[in-house]
């Protein structure tokens, strides 16, 4: 018989300045000797409660304190781990589970900055390129650690922010394409997105490791009309429904206001001006839903978690997460052992009907 390692798990804590995990949950896995990634992503993918992988998780674990951890990241990793555990108690090496920050796509990294200069910073990465037809936003790659000084309360994080000026910072990449569509829409242009090269010294820079966010800086601003009356004035391409659906949260985020699709339809063509058909108002309200609720999908899949944190900051409570034989939700339960105990003085009523 294959010989099994018994591994202890923290999960949902975060690793601090020191190289320390804190404030975890402990959970435990059993793995063979001969797992290869995927089979210690399934058992991880078991314990969370959502799907888990590479490009979600990471897989650390500290030899030494106040060592830089080491991480489990393709199968070599992990048979090294894995020798490790088989000379070691059950409570030496655990794994500590961390979730990673949402990368967006289409960010090209460049190992080799494109100017030489002694003051550029290296790994530097450059993502999309904005072309404007009628505006055009470009940041230049040379910078200085002093221009890298942040002023956090002057972070733009309004998706329908009206303006663009040279030295604004915007909390992310998403939004500010939100707030490139939102002008086209209201200017009546349109635009497209051209990727960087190593070539090209216009672009959008990311500063992804700056403060452990993903902020975008306008360096340069063109404000040039540069459409004909035909892209203007006919079909506006941004107005999609994620867009859509972002406008409209504030109307739809009370279930027991009556929001109809005409009344989406009237809306937008009121305010920009752009006429959506019925199908698009309709995958636009479903967007703006779920921008307020989340996805049925992902809170099923923080399910688990929640009845466990309920259960460990409620002791006494009893949780009850019930399951089909194929593995489909069937009912939780839930009584808080306040409720529970407060049930016993609860003074009996015979109605007579």
């Amino acid at each position: 018989m294959e010989e099994e390692i018994a591994i202890l798990v923290q999960r949902d804590g975060k690793w601090d300045s020191e190289q320390n995990y804190n404030n975890f949950i402990v959970d435990g896995v059993t793995l063979k000797v001969s797992s290869n990634l995927n089979t210690i992503l399934d058992e991880m993918t078991k314990i969370l409660g959502v799907y888990a992988s590479t490009d979600t998780i990471e897989i650390k674990y500290s030899v030494k304190q106040n060592y830089t951890p080491m991480k489990i990241y393709n199968d070599r990793s992990l048979r090294w781990y894995l020798d490790l555990k088989r000379k070691s108690s059950f409570t030496d090496f655990p794994l500590c589970i961390t979730f990673k920050e949402k990368n967006y796509d289409g960010i090209l990294s460049i190992s080799n900055p494109i100017s030489s200069s002694s003051n550029s910073t290296h790994d530097m990465q450059l993502v999309e390129r904005v072309e404007l037809t009628q505006t055009l936003i470009s940041i230049d790659n040379n910078y200085s650690h002093d221009e890298m000084e942040i002023d956090e309360d002057g972070i733009i994080n309004n998706r329908v922010h009206k303006d663009i000026k040279k030295g604004q910072l915007y909390m992310n990449k998403e939004i500010l394409q939100d707030v490139l569509n939102h002008i086209a829409i209201k200017e009546n242009f349109q635009f497209k997105v051209k990727r960087s090269s190593t070539m090209s010294v216009h672009g959008i820079l990311s500063l992804p490791n700056f403060n452990n966010s993903n902020i975008f800086k306008v360096r340069k601003f063109y404000n040039v009309h540069r459409c004909g009356n035909e892209s203007r004035f006919f079909s506006q391409r941004h107005a999609t429904s994620k867009f859509v659906g972002g406008l409209i949260t504030s109307n739809v985020d009370n279930p027991k206001t009556i929001y109809t699709l005409a009344d989406i339809q009237r809306d937008i063509s009121n305010q920009y001006g752009v006429d959506l058909n019925y199908m698009k108002a309709w995958r636009a309200k479903e967007k703006a839903l779920e921008i307020l609720r989340g996805k049925p999908r992902d809170s099923y899949g923080k399910l688990p978690s929640y009845l466990y944190m309920v259960k460990h900051t409620n002791p006494g409570s009893i949780t009850r997460l019930e399951k089909t034989d194929d593995g489909c939700f069937l009912y939780a339960y839930l009584a808080l052992y306040a409720s529970i105990k407060g049930w016993e003085y609860c003074m009996p009523v015979v109605v007579n009907l």
